[in-house]
C-alpha cells in the first residue's frame, strides 16, 4: 500500500523538478517485494509491529524518452534517487492527518479511500481552510499522528536484454494504431456510494451532474481510458485557433478552462451520468513495453491526448465522476461507461494534409476535418478530425460491473474489506436512528452505554447530519458531527457523553435540526450491538 503513495508525485514530476518529466513505477503486476520477519519497534512516539520491505522491479521502455524523464539515466549504469517521506501505516491517513499530506490542488477531490492518489509529502504551509492542519508540514503531522519512514527509490539504467524484458514486460498492444480500452480493475476497486450536498450555485447543478440541489446520493466510480495501441491519441493545444474554430474545445465559465466534451458516457442501469467536461491527459503508464515511452507528451490539460501504453484516469471523488442515484430503489444493474461514443477521438490513424508537415508539438496543423451533427452550447458547429478508424474500433470501448444498489445506505455501511478496525474507519457501520430532531445551531449532549457483553466490549458511535428529504447521510469520519467510542463499564447512571452542534440550515428545504446515529463494533471481529441512549 505504501508504494502506491508515490504515484502522484512521480506522475506529476514536472511540478517538483525543473525541466524533468514523468518517471513512474512499473505496473503493479510486475512489482516484487522481499519482507523481513515482523518485529516490535518504536517509530517516533508510536509503537508498531513492523516489517522491513525491499522493493524491486524493472521499467521496460525505449531509449528515446529516458533523458527527458531523468538526465542522470541517459547512460548505461546511470543512477538517480528519489526520496520520500511515507506513512508507516497508510490506513486512515486522511482521518489522522487531515489535508496536510494532500496536494493542495485536490483538497476538494480527496477522500479517505483515495488519498494515496493525491499524496504529497512536500511542506506546503499555505493556509487551507478545509484542513485540520492548515499550516503544518506533512512530515510533522506524520511524525505526530502516524509515524513516518524515509524511503529512497533508486533508478539504475541497465543494458537491455530480452530475458529481463520478457520477465517484466506488461501489456498487450491491441493495434498498430491508437485504440482506447477501459480498465476493469479500476472500476471494480474504486466504486463507492456516498452522500454529498450541492447548493443552487454549484457547478455540479449547472452542468446537470445532479438532478436537483440539496443532498444527493451519488454512485462514484473511476473511469480509465487506456490507449492500448502503438500510436498516440492526439487532440492538441487547447489555445490553438484551429481547434477552437472547429469547436473541439469549449470554454467553461464555471471552471474557467477549456473542456473537451465528447469523451465518455456513464450509466447505471437506465440512469445516465452527466459528466460533460474532460481533460485528456496521460496520467499513468499502464503498459511496460518497448513501445511505451517513459514519459508522455500529453502531461497537462493545455496539450491534450493519450500516449501509447498510457491511460487517463478520472478517479472517484472528482466532480461529476458519478451517476446520481438519488431516489432510485434498491436494484441490481450494470454500472459502467462507454469511451469515445461519438468517434471524436481517432482510434486508428489521422488523415493528414500532406502539403503541410505535422508534428504534435507544432501549432501549424496538417489535420483535416469533417462536419458532425453536434453543436457547441453557443450553437456553433463542431467538427471532428478525419480518421481512418481501425476495424471494430469501438468493440472494446465499453466497461461495466454488476452493482447492487442498496436502499438508503452508503459505502460507510458496507462491510470492511481490508480488516479495518477502530473509530476512524469508514465501513461496517449500521444506522441506529435515522432522523432525530434537535434545535438548529445549539449544542446537543447524548449519553450512551452498553449492555454487559464479553463479545463486544466497546462500540463506535458516529453522529451524522440528516437530510429532511433523504434521512441519514451515512457520513464518513471527515464529515461526522461527532465520533466516539463507548466502552464498558458505561451504564445508565454513568454513560459515555458525546457533545456536538445540531446541524444548521443549508437552504429552505434542508432547514437543519436533524441528525442520525450510526454504530459499529470497535473491532471488526466483535459482535454487532446497538447502544442504549440517555438524552
Amino acid at each position: 500500500m505504501q508504494t502506491k503513495f508515490t504515484e502522484h508525485r512521480q506522475a506529476h514530476r514536472a511540478y517538483f523538478y525543473f525541466n524533468k518529466k514523468q518517471l513512474t513505477l512499473p505496473p503493479e503486476e510486475v512489482w516484487e517485494f522481499n519482507l523481513s520477519k515482523a518485529y516490535r519497534t518504536k517509530i517516533g512516539v508510536h509503537d508498531y509491529i513492523a516489517v522491513n520491505v525491499d522493493f524491486y522491479s524493472v521499467l521496460v521502455t525505449n531509449a528515446k524518452t529516458i533523458n527527458t524523464s531523468e538526465p542522470a539515466l541517459n547512460i548505461i549504469d546511470g543512477k538517480w534517487s528519489d526520496h520520500w517521506i511515507l506513512p508507516v501505516d497508510p490506513e486512515f491517513l486522511l482521518q489522522r492527518t487531515g489535508f496536510a499530506c494532500v496536494d493542495k490542488s485536490y483538497t476538494l477531490t480527496v477522500e479517505s479511500e483515495n488519498i494515496w492518489a493525491y499524496y504529497n509529502d512536500s511542506c506546503e504551509t499555505e493556509p487551507q481552510p478545509t484542513s485540520e492542519y492548515p499550516t503544518t508540514c506533512c512530515a510533522d503531522v506524520l511524525n505526530q499522528n502516524v509515524g513516518s519512514v524515509n524511503v529512497t527509490i533508486t533508478w539504475h539504467r541497465i543494458p537491455y536484454t530480452e530475458n529481463i524484458a520478457k520477465k517484466y514486460r506488461f501489456g498487450n498492444h491491441s493495434s498498430a494504431f491508437s485504440d482506447l480500452v477501459g480498465v476493469h480493475k479500476n472500476l471494480v476497486e474504486e466504486t463507492r456510494l456516498a452522500y454529498r450536498y450541492h447548493g443552487r450555485n454549484s457547478c455540479e447543478l449547472h452542468e446537470q451532474c445532479i438532478g436537483a440541489p440539496g443532498w444527493r446520493r451519488l454512485l462514484r466510480f473511476t473511469t480509465t481510458s487506456l490507449n492500448s495501441g502503438l500510436t498516440d491519441i492526439h487532440i492538441g493545444n487547447v489555445t490553438d485557433p484551429i481547434y477552437l474554430y472547429h469547436g473541439l474545445f469549449e470554454w467553461d465559465n464555471w471552471h474557467k478552462h477549456f473542456h473537451f466534451l465528447n469523451y465518455a458516457n456513464y450509466f447505471y442501469g437506465q440512469a445516465p451520468g452527466h459528466k460533460v467536461g474532460f481533460c485528456l491527459q496521460s496520467s499513468w503508464r499502464y503498459f511496460n513495453t518497448e513501445y511505451t515511452s517513459l514519459n508522455a507528451l500529453y502531461d497537462t490539460c493545455a496539450y491534450q491526448g493519450i500516449s501509447a501504453g498510457w491511460g487517463d484516469d478520472y478517479r472517484a471523488g472528482l466532480a461529476c465522476q458519478w451517476v446520481d442515484v438519488t431516489g432510485l430503489p434498491a436494484q441490481t444493474a450494470l454500472l459502467g461507461y462507454v469511451l469515445n461514443p461519438d468517434g471524436f477521438l481517432c482510434e486508428g490513424s489521422l488523415i493528414l494534409n500532406n502539403a503541410f508537415p505535422w508534428e504534435p508539438t507544432n501549432f501549424t496543423s496538417a489535420l483535416l476535418w469533417e462536419p458532425t451533427n453536434f453543436t457547441t452550447s453557443y450553437g456553433y458547429p463542431v467538427y471532428r478530425e478525419k480518421c481512418n478508424f481501425i476495424k471494430n474500433w469501438d468493440a472494446n470501448n465499453y466497461e461495466s460491473i454488476i452493482y447492487n444498489l442498496p436502499n438508503n445506505l452508503s459505502f460507510v455501511t458496507e462491510p470492511c474489506t481490508r480488516g479495518q478496525s477502530g473509530p476512524l474507519r469508514d465501513c461496517g457501520f449500521q444506522v441506529q436512528d435515522n432522523t432525530i430532531e434537535c434545535t438548529s445551531g445549539e449544542n446537543v449532549t447524548l449519553g450512551f452505554y452498553l449492555r454487559e457483553s464479553k463479545q463486544t466490549p466497546s462500540v463506535i458511535v458516529r453522529i451524522c447530519e440528516s437530510s429532511r428529504v433523504l434521512g441519514s447521510t451515512h457520513c464518513e469520519y471527515a464529515y461526522a458531527l461527532a465520533n466516539a467510542i463507548v466502552e464498558l463499564p458505561s451504564n445508565e447512571l454513568n454513560p459515555a457523553k458525546v457533545t456536538f452542534q445540531c446541524p444548521i440550515a443549508r437552504d429552505n428545504i434542508e432547514t437543519g435540526g436533524l441528525y442520525s446515529i450510526l454504530v459499529a463494533p470497535t473491532f471488526i471481529e466483535d459482535k454487532f450491538m446497538f447502544l442504549n441512549i440517555v438524552k
